[in-house]
């Protein structure tokens, strides 16, 4: 039997992107700028290599920048101040005094897991000459894998706020994280093959990683107390992602030998999170904060080869070989629980 060759391709694409950032005026007609983009240039089937099996290539792409920037004109004059009346100045004043407004940055650690399950699949794409061994070796390499667990996270964060009124504030946060986020699992089966003597013995591992996350998020919260502050957050996930799939399958007493196949999948991905957390001051420009996010970076299906099984004898091609193509569907999400310490900059 004749297995897939490896191949490649290439394509022009066009797709979209969003992104955040800030920028800063540091002199007159100069301004520098922070940003990040995430760019997807959608799905391109460039290459088809075994009918029926997943062979799609996904063009995805996140993009951290810094830019200096030259305004063309005049500067742009500062406006005249204004002239409040007594009770909107103290207003005022009370809210730009708020020790929660303003620029701040951090350090962060805590404990973060993944998705408990990693699927495989398999699909038929050579019968035999006996009809059931086929479906039994693809059922052999069709499995769900518990392979959930946790680690450990740290990093930094830079953040600002503003205050709504004195009570209520709203701001955006960055972060990002290195992760020790690694998990794997293995499971062995045996499939008899109807209308054969032979039953199919198939062994399956799979791993799983992030190693590293970020956030770009929105937060919105309330001064409960002077020095304590409620909030919810959500915005913008993203991270380095990797799986890899091993399978081989053997029929005992066959005289045939041992077939194996592996593929593999790594990716910066993007997606969503969404939490809650609290901070409360520890000192005039010192604070410490407890979080909870959800992130979710979506799910991948990747390529994981082709198994055979030769029944012969013929010598004609095809016939008397049976074989499945299989494919491997993970996803990456999971929980995020950590402390952080912030510097204010007010």
């Amino acid at each position: 039997m004749g297995f897939p060759d490896p191949a490649s391709g290439s394509d022009w694409r066009a797709g979209w992107t969003v992104g955040v950032g800030v920028e800063k005026a540091f002199a007159p007609n100069w301004t520098a700028k922070l940003e990040y983009l995430h760019v997807d240039l959608g799905n391109g089937q460039i290459f088809n290599i075994a009918p029926g099996v997943p062979e799609s290539v996904s063009f995805r792409a996140d993009i951290v920048r810094l830019g200096v920037n030259y305004a063309f004109g005049d500067p742009v004059a500062a406006a005249p101040a204004k002239l409040y009346t007594k009770a909107p100045y103290a207003k005022a004043s009370a809210m730009a005094g708020n020790p929660w407004s303003g620029w701040y940055g951090g350090v962060n650690a805590g404990y973060l897991d993944g998705a408990s399950t990693t699927n495989t699949d398999a699909v038929v794409i050579s019968n035999s000459t006996t009809p059931g061994t086929a479906p039994a070796m693809a059922s052999g390499a069709t499995s769900q894998l518990s392979s959930g667990n946790g680690g450990g996270l740290g990093g930094a964060q830079l953040g600002y706020n503003t205050m709504l009124s004195p009570t209520f504030l709203a701001g955006f946060e960055a972060d990002i994280q290195g992760s020790s986020l690694r998990n794997g699992a293995a499971a062995t089966n045996t499939t008899p093959s109807p209308g054969s003597r032979f039953s199919f013995s198939t062994a399956i591992a799979t791993s799983r990683s992030l190693d590293y996350i970020g956030t770009i998020r929105g937060r919105v919260g309330a001064v409960v107390t002077p020095g304590m502050l409620l909030y919810v957050t959500g915005g913008l996930a993203y991270g380095g992602v990797k799986s890899s799939t091993s399978i081989s399958q053997i029929a005992p007493g066959s005289g045939e030998p041992l077939t194996a196949t592996a593929g593999s999948f790594s990716d910066n991905r993007a997606g969503y999170t969404v939490g809650a957390g609290a901070e409360w001051l520890l000192m005039s420009k010192w604070s410490i904060k407890g979080e909870y996010l959800y992130y979710d970076l979506g799910s991948a299906n990747y390529g994981t080869g082709s198994l055979g099984f030769d029944e012969g004898p013929t010598n004609f091609p095809g016939f008397g070989v049976a074989a499945a193509a299989t494919s491997t569907r993970v996803h990456f999400n999971g929980n995020i629980v950590r402390v952080g310490l912030n510097y204010h900059l007010n």
